[in-house]
């Protein structure tokens, strides 16, 4: 079986041929391709679940015209956008997986460097440029890795140019799509990992898209410094150069560091010193939602539910789309009202599909309004994500034992009990359900 030829801007001829369940992609010159069709990318000429990104490279590269030199696509894929950079400037693809770099040397004529290595981890030769991210981040467990590692190889005069899909709360992300994003939070994740003046390309519709210089603020430095020590349990040196990163006049980095002391004040349970670095990064900034809920977080913990409610909804006010009030939201609901807890916990999932402890608490309240299938499809949804291990399993036979499926529940058991044989919560699980009738 095959699919309709597609023909290329240089009128040569690609073909797909599908080979039992598989897919391959079949070139001018003779050469194959293994192609996997899913949200993961999108192929040309070929329909699938992914979104077709050639558009949004083409806006990317016109913004960019004026910028000379070596470009990088990270997660290159197919190789589309790849090619269409190659009409301009020089460029190298980067992708993780063998198979979209196989395909993109059959796709693209011209000789070009391309690298089968993880975004979060790569290394260049030399530095580039300007490096294009387009529906990437959205994909990765750590956006922020990626952006740090790629400013990593830029030049000191080096640009980025990003597009990703806008986030709002009734989104259904299909794995492995972990995250969609608002204007603000690539803002956020460009500023700490070190870039500035952002230009925006594209604000609304289904992709956003920008592109921002490499910064060269002492500050930021300071703040990966800090970061540094505080995952080493160094907090005095973390704090110091915390305080260090906030002598800069950019109130965008000085949020930051106050944000990166709350959450160091909270480790050495100093709660007092928390709420006064959010207090003083919402008066530095109200429009970012961060410090609201972080203090809403707080007054959460310390038994303040009311004002807890009040702060995260000012804060989801700001951006509906940022999980963390969400969350924070949904538990000060559960301790006033439970009924309205369960829609909160939907949206959170919807904004975080891959989160296993947002996963589990709306699978509970689902569970707890009947709606087993949504429980049971929520939890089942992580598979695709992660491994989770025995926590997963266990998870999984709570709401199948709700939704009277003993026979599933049991088998659920028997896989954690499998996982983790001397764990005595699972041995007690598995004893209830051995119990139980059919």
């Amino acid at each position: 079986m095959s699919t309709s030829p597609t023909t290329s801007p240089s009128e040569e001829t690609l073909q797909y041929d599908a080979q039992g369940s598989e897919f391959f992609a079949r070139f001018h010159n003779g050469t194959t391709a293994k192609v996997v069709r899913g949200r993961i990318r999108s192929y040309p000429g070929l329909p699938g679940a992914a979104p077709p990104t050639g558009a949004l490279y083409k806006r990317l590269i016109n913004a960019t015209s004026q910028i000379r030199g070596l470009a990088v696509d990270i997660g290159c894929g197919a190789g589309l956008g790849t090619r269409m950079i190659l009409e301009e400037r020089p460029v190298i693809g980067l992708d993780n997986d063998r198979d979209a770099i196989a395909f993109t040397k059959g796709f693209i004529p011209s000789e070009i460097q391309l690298i089968t290595e993880n975004a979060m981890s790569y290394s260049l030769d030399e530095p580039v440029e300007i490096a294009y991210i387009v529906d990437l981040l959205g994909l990765v467990t750590a956006p922020f890795d990626v952006l740090r590692r790629t400013r990593e190889q830029l030049s000191p005069t080096g640009r980025i140019a990003i597009a990703e899909p806008c986030a709002y709360p009734a989104q259904h992300l299909r794995a492995p799509a972990r995250r969609a994003f608002s204007t603000r939070s690539i803002s956020t994740l460009l500023f700490a990992a070190g870039f500035e003046n952002i230009e925006w390309v594209e604000s609304s519709g289904t992709f956003i898209a920008c592109t921002a210089r490499v910064s060269f603020d002492a500050a930021w430095q300071s703040l990966m410094e800090g970061a540094e020590y505080a995952a080493n349990n160094r907090y005095a040196d973390a704090d110091r150069a915390y305080q260090l990163a906030m002598r800069t006049e950019r109130r965008e980095l000085q949020v930051e560091g106050l944000l990166c002391r709350a959450e160091l004040a909270i480790a050495q349970g100093d709660g007092d010193g928390a709420c006064q670095a959010f207090i003083d990064a919402r008066d530095l900034d109200d429009t970012d939602p961060r410090p609201m809920a972080g203090i809403a977080r707080l007054m959460l913990q310390t038994g303040e539910t009311g004002d807890a409610l009040l702060l995260a909804k000012r804060a989801i006010d700001l951006d509906p789309t940022e999980v963390g009030p969400t969350c924070i939201l949904a538990m000060a609901a559960e301790q006033m009202s439970g009924n309205r807890a369960i829609e909160l916990w939907r949206v959170a999932s919807h904004l975080a599909p891959d989160d296993f402890a947002i996963a589990v608490k709306y699978s509970e309240a689902a569970s707890g309004m009947g709606e087993h299938e949504q429980a049971i499809f929520t939890l089942e949804r992580l598979k695709a994500y992660d491994d989770h291990g025995p926590a997963l399993s266990v998870a999984l036979a709570s709401v199948l034992r709700s939704a009277g499926r003993i026979a599933d529940a049991r088998l659920q058991a028997r896989v954690a009990l499998m996982q983790s044989p001397n764990d005595p919560d699972v041995q007690r699980l598995w004893d209830e359900l051995s119990a139980t009738p059919a």
